[in-house]
């Protein structure tokens, strides 16, 4: 505009920033085509409004920008313009994409202070970003805060702080908050009931994570592969191998596509209940599926022969694994020599267990003295 001689304003310039804001106009260098506008607007001293300050926060959002964003929400105020409701929140979303937690609460206590109105599009960025960092606590206070504040919880809210709780194994108050989604009016979906069954899964109350998966059935939602693998590590962790195995199979029921996560624990589940039989089995179907076993796969199957004390197959096992390029580690050799721990031939069965477990010995003495 300005090489054509043409004088710009406020509203054109506005509506450039918007432009580039929807286009999402930010270069990899840390730059946006929005903030070059931007530059060009201050450097012709002409004022911009919110909307054009809101258009470059919500350019910075997109990108993941949170630190420019927080910068843009100052500039604005530097500028003794009116933060909105709209500036806010696209800044706590930005500091939600970039895990900055405490950046968005701080923002959320801004809100309230300035008495700027604080909404459920703000609320929700906020509790999303603890729940990134596991930061349960904090999201359930947002919720409580809400509630206070007359503040509608949607869907997106009650799952950010389903999810925190998840991810710091806060399995009953996980419960709770699936539990409080009816008086609330919400109806609790698939990605819901993954992260409460998650977080049952993580402290091993299979019984709850089973009830949730009942709760689904009941409610007509539908099931996904990491509702199964939630609830089959849920099993895995109490040695409910039966449990488990229930739900593997429940997964081609389903006409689910089975992952190597979902092998991985019923591998480990079969582990801890010596059914090495049925762990081979299912390292036999993951082969056949195509499917990359990790060194978890093996070293499961390794532990539940090493429990049934079956040291000729532990030790093909662990030889195999080399076959499908899994790099061995600590947990691998302690798992063969586990098996072989009745046979006092060990050494000459397995010279590498014997070595290896040398090599980890005097790593342990090596720690213990640096202490």
């Amino acid at each position: 505009m300005q090489h054509l001689s043409v004088e710009s304003n406020v509203v054109a310039q506005s509506s450039a920033l918007t432009a580039c804001e929807k286009a999402g106009m930010w270069e990899q260098a840390g730059n946006s085509k929005a903030l070059v506008a931007l530059r060009v607007s201050r450097g012709a001293a002409m004022e911009l409004d919110t909307v054009a300050w809101n258009a470059v926060t919500s350019a910075c959002e997109k990108a993941g920008k949170w630190q420019v964003a927080l910068s843009c929400l100052s500039s604005l105020k530097e500028e003794h313009l009116e933060a909105s409701c709209v500036s806010y929140s696209a800044t706590i979303s930005a500091c939600e994409k970039g895990s900055a937690w405490i950046q968005a609460l701080s923002l959320v206590d801004m809100m309230i202070s300035e008495s700027v109105q604080v909404n459920t599009i703000s609320c929700s960025a906020a509790i999303s970003a603890c729940a990134r960092k596991g930061e349960w606590t904090q999201a359930l206070e947002i919720l409580k805060q809400m509630d206070v504040m007359h503040v509608s919880i949607n869907e997106v809210a009650l799952s950010g702080a389903v999810t925190a709780c998840e991810k710091s194994s806060a399995w009953i108050e996980a419960m709770a908050m699936l539990q409080a989604a009816k008086p609330m009016s919400i109806s609790p979906d698939t990605i819901l009931f993954c992260a409460a069954i998650s977080a049952c899964a993580n402290r091993g109350e299979w019984m709850q994570a089973l009830g949730l998966l009942h709760s689904m059935e009941l409610a007509a939602v539908a099931k996904n592969l990491v509702t199964f693998n939630a609830a089959i590590s849920a099993c895995c962790e109490c040695g409910e191998w039966q449990k488990a195995l229930h739900l593997f199979q429940a997964c081609a029921s389903a006409r689910l596509e089975r992952d190597i996560i979902t092998y991985n624990s019923m591998i480990s589940a079969c582990g801890e209940g010596a059914q090495w039989e049925f762990a081979l089995c299912a390292l036999t179907l993951a082969h056949a599926q195509h499917l990359l076993p990790t060194v978890v796969t093996y070293n499961s199957a390794i532990l539940g022969c090493a429990r049934a004390r079956q040291w000729e197959v532990a030790v093909h096992l662990l030889g195999s694994s080399d076959d499908h390029r899994v790099r061995r580690n600590m947990i691998s050799y302690e798992a063969a020599a586990l098996a072989c721990e009745a046979h006092a031939s060990l050494a000459v069965l397995l010279p590498e267990v014997a070595q290896f477990g040398m090599m980890a010995a005097t790593r342990v003495k090596h720690m213990d003295h640096s202490d």
